[in-house]
């Protein structure tokens, strides 16, 4: 093979070609390069700033930078707000890991705000503004997000800042729950169709106290309903015992009267035998005396053809103790007078007993009707 050789001038030229050739590629090289991390270096400012309003943004639902509490005015447009601008930086291409850790924080802190102010919310919904339990209130649900809250962010502070609203509906729901079961205590089951054997005013009072402190309208209203026909049974049961009380005390009286009446019957026997034997034996007395004084004994009677007489029914008149008066028309229309006797009748006969002392020392007995 023949090989050529090149004058000393020519190969002084290919050099400076070749030369030139590898300068204007790593000038060309080093332009681009320039222009390139310029270009980068200006996408970093952009996205430093961008990260910069998106933290102002998540930093405002926040209280303070601590980021224990969210702010007072903190709202749903605020929330979305945020979120909307944390999307549009993560969408983009990140130049350096510590925008990304930028990024990455700031959706922390966004996603901790999101949680907590949907946990408030739903603890705000258990009671109305007059703090009572609302019908629709979820107090299980309340309850698994507090406990997602504190495991998933530590904002335990947070969460018990609520606790006071959490409790007093869970205090209200048993209280309902206590209610309930003692009405249902009234009632052979919980339909309250029947009205349990054997309640008392007792139990009857005692779910009714219950019922009483529960403060939701509508659990209220219902519950007082189904005391009503406990209460109604309870009344009926006192009725019956009324009257069954009059009627046991009007046969005790009854036979109190009935009692009386006999006591009485026998009492009034008991006089009229007595009444009977005193005045047989004054009759039996005045006989005697009568027989022993003779017919001078006998009351004097005045009469206008001088006959004296006796009779059953002459005036008699007593001026010493008591004294009683029983005129008649006799045959004569004869008066006597007597002193010192005593006059009884028999309530029962009608007839009248009257002794007195004769001039003799004897006595005159008189038995007349």
């Amino acid at each position: 093979m023949k090989t050529i050789k090149l004058p000393q001038k020519n190969k002084w030229l290919i050099t400076i070609a070749l030369s030139a050739i590898v300068i204007a590629g790593a000038i060309g090289w080093g332009v681009n390069s320039y222009a390139k991390e310029k270009e980068e270096q200006q996408q970093i400012t952009k996205q430093e700033k961008q990260i910069a309003d998106v933290a102002k943004k998540v930093d405002a639902l926040y209280l303070d930078d601590t980021k224990e509490f969210l702010a007072k005015d903190i709202s749903k447009d605020k929330i979305e707000e945020a979120d909307k601008a944390s999307q549009a930086l993560k969408d983009e291409k990140i130049l350096t890991k510590e925008i990304a850790q930028k990024v990455k924080d700031l959706a922390s802190d966004w996603g901790h705000a999101d949680v907590m102010y949907n946990y408030q919310l739903e603890v705000e919904k258990l009671l109305d503004p007059n703090k009572v339990l609302r019908e629709d209130s979820n107090i299980q649900q309340v309850e698994e997000q507090r406990k997602d809250l504190v495991e998933n962010t530590k904002k335990e502070n947070f969460a018990k800042s609520f606790d006071p609203i959490l409790k007093e509906a869970i205090a209200q729901r048993e209280q309902i729950t206590e209610a309930t079961k003692q009405v249902d205590s009234l009632y052979t089951s919980n339909e309250h169709k029947e009205v349990k054997d054997g309640i008392t005013w007792d139990n009857y009072n005692k779910a009714k106290a219950s019922v009483d402190k529960v403060k939701q309208e509508k659990a209220n209203k219902d519950l007082t309903t189904g005391l009503k026909k406990a209460n109604d049974a309870l009344k009926a049961q006192d009725a019956k015992k009324e009257a069954q009380a009059k009627a046991e005390q009007a046969s005790q009286e009854v036979a109190s009267n009935s009692n009386d009446t006999s006591a009485n019957s026998s009492s009034n026997d008991n006089a009229t035998s007595k009444s009977s034997g005193k005045s047989s034996g004054s009759t039996s007395s005045g006989n005697s005396n009568n027989s022993t004084s003779g017919n001078s004994g006998n009351s004097r009677s005045s009469s206008t053809d001088g006959n004296p007489k006796s009779s059953s029914g002459s005036s008699s008149k007593s001026t010493g103790g008591s004294s009683s008066s029983n005129k008649s028309s006799s045959n004569s229309g004869s008066s006597s007078k007597s002193t010192g006797g005593s006059t009884s009748k028999n309530a029962e006969t009608g007839s009248t007993h009257i002794e007195e002392p004769n001039s003799d020392g004897g006595t005159n007995i008189y038995d007349g009707w």
